[in-house]
């Protein structure tokens, strides 16, 4: 979550888009989530949570990387359709496996330990995101597309 409160301010600030493009193009990853997540639960099925954790998680970190190649609504629209497609999919195994692995007497505890972590995490990155991207050098003329290179690095 190191880069994700960014992607609106370059949309917004940067590129200049107005406010329906933003909307389709913040839109289109939440679609591609819910569209994908029943494939996913099927490949889940068949090859079991940590194995399509395991494949996902090799695929999240190319979406911030995507936003540096073009600044077309059409290509940023496409690489947040992939980001939901592996978001989703890492999302959803993350959870099957945050239910299933937790011992049933206990569930709810390790589910609200899990949220609580993960939800916490996020924050976390998304401040240390705020607070070191002024700092950063430009990369292709803008600091935020510095902010989304840091974010695949650091996340493989």
């Amino acid at each position: 979550m190191f880069s994700s409160p960014f992607f609106s301010v370059y949309m917004l600030r940067d590129l200049k888009f107005n406010y329906v493009t933003y909307v389709i193009i913040n839109a289109a990853s939440t679609l591609a989530t819910m569209l994908f997540m029943p494939l996913w639960g099927k490949r889940v099925d068949k090859f079991g949570t940590i194995q399509v954790l395991k494949v996902s998680s090799l695929f999240v970190p190319l979406v911030p990387v995507m936003w540096l190649f073009s600044t077309n609504a059409y290509y940023l629209c496409f690489a947040q359709v992939l980001g939901g497609f592996c978001l989703g999919r890492f999302f959803a195994r993350f959870r099957h496996l945050s239910i299933y692995a937790a011992p049933a007497q206990n569930r709810i505890r390790y589910i609200a330990l899990s949220n609580t972590l993960m939800f916490g995490g996020s924050a976390l990155g998304a401040l240390f995101g705020g607070i070191i991207a002024p700092h950063l050098p430009v990369v292709m003329g803008d600091k935020l597309l510095t902010v989304f290179l840091i974010s695949e690095w650091r996340e493989l």
